[in-house]
């Protein structure tokens, strides 16, 4: 069809994500607006964005595993398995060339710059679901809370509030600080044993993008994610995830204006 950029490609680029648009034509323009109106104007339930691409894997867990105390996240069924009562932003690669949501919180700000402006063309009084975007609080957080001080014209933003309501329905919820008020990141709500965890000789650094990652001595978020959340899910406390999803919860039950 139109929106088939790989039709005239050879069978050995095929394969290969296609890169952003930098001048989008006006198919990739109309193919733009539908997928973010599909993902967040149009979504069934609720949805969360997660600042990270292994994210949605620690949260997911983290909601059936406490599935029975949160029943507004998740609904636990006579036969021991979870139906979850909301929907994760899944990333590909075409949502990566489109709407360039590939993982950060500088993506994040531009996601809600375009959000609140395609709020404006949205039809009014619409019914439309929770938009729920989760980030680590600390200085990568920095843009996304300059951002709602400038727009709120706020003097100071207090970093521990639960979430910060955006417009309509879209939502910020950070991760809550530490009891002495430091910066914290999603990580930081595992057990210290998982997070020390040792696979192949080596030893987890969440800073998987910076220099001072060592591969020959360190595994990251995905491998950690996939290799240690994932496989030890049922025996892992994520009890401490708690206080994150009473925030969901509590933006998802905001009263709309």
């Amino acid at each position: 069809g139109v929106f088939n950029k790989k039709k005239d490609l050879k069978p050995s680029d095929k394969e290969r994500p296609l890169p952003a648009p930098i001048n989008p034509d006006c198919n990739e323009k109309i193919y733009r607006d539908f997928l973010f109106y599909k993902h967040f104007f149009a979504s069934p339930a609720p949805l969360i964005v997660c600042e990270g691409k292994t994210d949605n894997i620690y949260i997911k867990a983290a909601i059936r595993r406490l599935a029975g105390e949160f029943p507004q996240l998740a609904e636990k069924k006579e036969d021991g398995s979870v139906k979850l009562n909301i929907k994760f932003f899944q990333r590909t690669h075409t949502t990566d060339r489109f709407l360039g949501l590939t993982g950060g919180t500088s993506q994040l700000v531009a996601l809600i710059k375009d959000y609140m402006a395609f709020l404006r063309h949205a039809p009014a009084n619409a019914e439309r679901q929770p938009v729920i975007l989760l980030i680590d609080n600390d200085d990568g957080a920095d843009g996304i809370l300059g951002y709602f001080k400038n727009i709120t014209k706020q003097a100071a933003i207090n970093r521990s509030v639960e979430f910060l309501p955006f417009c309509e329905n879209l939502f910020v919820v950070p991760t809550p600080l530490t009891k002495d008020g430091k910066h914290t990141m999603i990580e930081d709500f595992f057990e210290r044993k998982w997070l020390e965890k040792e696979l192949g000789g080596k030893t987890f650094n969440p800073n998987d993008d910076h220099k001072g990652f060592d591969h020959k001595a360190h595994y990251g978020k995905a491998y950690f994610a996939e290799h240690v959340i994932k496989k030890n899910e049922k025996e892992i406390d994520f009890s401490e995830f708690k206080p994150i999803l009473n925030r969901i919860v509590s933006a998802i039950s905001y009263p709309k204006a």
